[in-house]
């Protein structure tokens, strides 16, 4: 009979909104569908901007709801692009945090946000990241019901 123990630390977490949050937030401006993920993502590619974003952070916590005021008078595809780029900056700068924290260590990432490609293809090529398939980081609640499985000895 095997028992596993997890042990979790928090390094960071947003003062303020969440990334998914924020995505649907940006999204409901915009008009897009709840959960906005998906048809932000899809409307982000169509933008040819770049953006260079340093999000604010105090100590190894970031801010994310001040990427709301900026999305405003461009055009939507470019809002889209803003907000995705705002949050895989956000992301990127959590793990630079972590790595100097804690050494070097696997880096998995998983949630809704995190199945989207903008973020997924930059933080794999940078840091070397693993993702979640996008099917089980839909939903946060699906992870911890695997976890809670293993636990009980159903996996």
């Amino acid at each position: 009979d095997e028992t596993y123990t997890l042990g979790i630390t928090l390094l960071a977490t947003s003062s303020d909104l969440k990334a998914g949050q924020a995505v649907d937030r940006v999204g409901g401006m915009l008009g897009l569908p709840f959960p906005a993920g998906p048809a932000l993502e899809q409307l982000a590619l169509a933008s040819t901007k770049v953006y260079k974003i340093k999000p604010p952070f105090q100590g190894d916590n970031p801010s994310i709801s001040g990427l709301e005021n900026k999305c405003h008078g461009e055009a939507p595809c470019d809002i889209a692009r803003y907000c995705l780029d705002y949050i895989r900056a956000v992301v990127a700068k959590m793990t630079e945090n972590a790595l100097r924290s804690q050494g070097d260590l696997p880096l998995i990432y998983a949630g809704g946000v995190m199945s989207n490609s903008i973020i997924r293809e930059d933080i794999s090529k940078r840091y070397g990241g693993q993702f979640a398939q996008p099917a089980f980081s839909a939903d946060n609640a699906a992870g911890v019901s695997v976890l809670a499985a293993i636990r009980d000895g159903a996996l």
